[in-house]
Order: structure tokens, then C-alpha cells, then sequence
């Protein structure tokens, strides 16, 4: 990861290839994302990051994690965006009805906004 550009943040750590919470200057929690170009890909794949991150910039609702930030240092390319803790619905648990709804509920919500 980029030295200077990330001195903004610290307590950074490692959650899988190419991703990372941590904090920025403020305290607030951050997730880190990097994506590396490879001479293989075109740029298309860059300007679908741009875009991307021009849709994120734009986008404000409690259950969407905020864009904080993003650059590019060579051929990788980093997204900052707000961290936000919860559970991992890719699990063998068993969901009752009611967990069922309320994750229903809260996704149309998502889904009503993009709208």
C-alpha cells in the first residue's frame, strides 16, 4: 500500500488479500480497499473504478457505508469507505422467519433509495 497517502490512517489490519480496517485522523473506522491493475486488464476496468466511486461519493444512507476517500499509486488503485461492523450473512446458521424479514426489510429499504 501507498506509504505517504496512508499515514493518514493507522491501527491498520490485515481482514483478507487487498483489505484492511483501520482509523483515520478523526477516529472514525475505516475500511481500505485495493484493487491492482495487471497488464492484462484494460481501461475499462479503471474507468468502472472511477465511476464507481463517483456513485459512492454521491450516496448518503445510514445502511450504506460512507466513501471517505480513494487514490491511485501506480497500478493500484485504493478505496476508503466507512467501516461498519456486523454479521456475515455467508454462515450454516439457520435463520428464523423473523430474521428473514427484517433482513428483507432492511435490503428494500437499500433498494428504495438507489431507486
Amino acid at each position: 500500500m501507498e506509504k505517504t497517502h496512508l499515514k493518514s490512517y493507522h491501527n491498520l489490519i490485515k481482514l483478507r488479500s487487498g483489505v484492511y480496517r483501520g482509523l483515520d485522523k478523526t477516529g472514525n473506522l475505516v475500511l481500505i480497499k485495493s484493487f491492482e491493475f495487471n497488464s492484462g486488464q484494460s481501461w475499462s476496468f479503471q474507468r468502472q473504478l472511477e465511476q464507481e466511486t463517483a456513485i459512492l461519493k454521491s450516496l448518503s444512507h445510514p445502511r450504506i457505508p460512507k466513501y471517505f476517500d480513494s487514490w491511485q499509486d501506480g497500478s493500484i488503485f485504493y478505496l476508503v469507505r466507512e467501516y461498519i461492523e456486523g454479521n456475515c450473512l455467508v454462515t450454516n446458521k439457520i435463520f428464523t422467519e423473523k430474521n428473514v424479514i427484517n433482513i428483507a426489510l432492511q435490503l428494500l429499504d437499500i433498494l428504495v433509495y438507489l431507486e
